[in-house]
């Protein structure tokens, strides 16, 4: 058999209609025979309603790939012992992920990244068998967490920062690693890796990733092969820069990127230009007929439980806005 490879997406509540559209996108574009299994965790508390949700709206966009679909709760992976769920839990998430895929390598996804063109053997890995990455330098905005990363092993961040893994979606793990990863730092500082991840310094999850390889193996490339990056996205920043998202929507027509992502701050924003430039590429790839489709996709979907969450939460921060007064 050839090799395959397990699809990850930590989905939550806002985000379950671009999941949806990811869900139709990875039908048309990836080929079944490489993909073992597709595992959805969900990174939120309101589990059933979105687990019914995703049985009765996301995995018919699946078409046949839907019987390889397994769902997970956030608990399942860390016996209930996140405090807090958010953007830091989702980045712990995939890499707990390593303890329930089956496939010797996994790829995690955002919910916002949708295929474009079809995903064959050859962009997943090397001709030699390793997995196919971008290198980048640092990212400025997550500089921090980088050093961070570096000191759980005793690497100077200087040597290493020129180089790194890229740090986005999608972004393709070594099972084996990653759960060496969490033993080594659990038996390091004897305590849960839920409680390092969440409590202690601040650090990305591929940057951590990465850090490990470098303490391990002295060099990421023993694991990846350099590649160009094959992945194009439209992040909270291009929200209202038009003149930068027609930049990165006019990349997408490239043959190199196979999947484009928008972030959810942009549909937030709501500016009609910008929209208009991601329900182009939507279109001209196939992933909706039409606007009626796209601006529905665009919509975060209203689940009574995280309407009536959001009221509580709105409600208790007034009370101690109050009690403080």
């Amino acid at each position: 058999m050839d090799k395959q490879f397990d699809l990850v997406t930590v989905c939550f509540g806002d985000e379950l209609r671009l999941l949806e559209l990811q869900a139709r996108s990875i039908r048309l574009y990836v080929r079944p025979a490489m993909v073992a299994n597709i595992i959805l965790i969900i990174n939120d508390r309101c589990f059933e309603e979105v687990q019914r949700y995703i049985e009765e709206k996301v995995y018919p966009e699946y078409g046949p790939l839907a019987a390889l679909v397994r769902v997970f709760s956030y608990k399942d992976l860390t016996n209930g012992s996140f405090k807090k769920l958010g953007w830091r839990s989702q980045q712990a998430l995939k890499l707990l992920a390593a303890n329930v895929v089956e496939a010797d390598e996994y790829v995690v996804l955002d919910c916002k990244n949708h295929f474009i063109r079809e995903l064959k053997p050859e962009n997943i890995w090397s001709e030699d068998g390793r997995l196919l990455a971008s290198f980048t330098p640092v990212y400025e905005r997550f500089r921090l967490d980088y050093i961070n990363a570096c000191s759980y092993f005793d690497l100077d961040p200087a040597l290493y920062q020129a180089t790194t893994l890229t740090s986005v979606t999608p972004f393709a793990l070594y099972k084996s690693d990653v759960k060496d990863l969490i033993l080594h730092m659990e038996c390091t500082l004897r305590k849960n890796f839920v409680e390092i991840f969440m409590a202690g310094p601040r650090v990305t999850e591929f940057y951590l990733y990465y850090a490990f390889l470098i303490a391990r193996y002295n060099t990421a490339t023993i694991r990846y092969a350099r590649s160009s990056r094959a992945a194009i996205a439209l992040m909270s920043k291009q929200q209202n820069d038009y003149t930068e998202a027609k930049r990165r929507v006019e990349l997408a027509q490239q043959k190199l990127y196979h999947t484009f992502g928008v972030h959810r701050a942009v549909f937030r924003r709501r500016d009609p230009e910008v929209l208009d430039l991601v329900f182009g590429v939507w279109q001209r790839f196939k992933l909706v007929k039409d606007l009626s489709e796209a601006r529905y996709f665009a919509a975060a979907p209203f689940l009574r439980s995280n309407f009536f969450m959001a009221l509580y939460n709105k409600l208790l921060k007034r009370k101690v806005l109050m009690n403080r007064g």
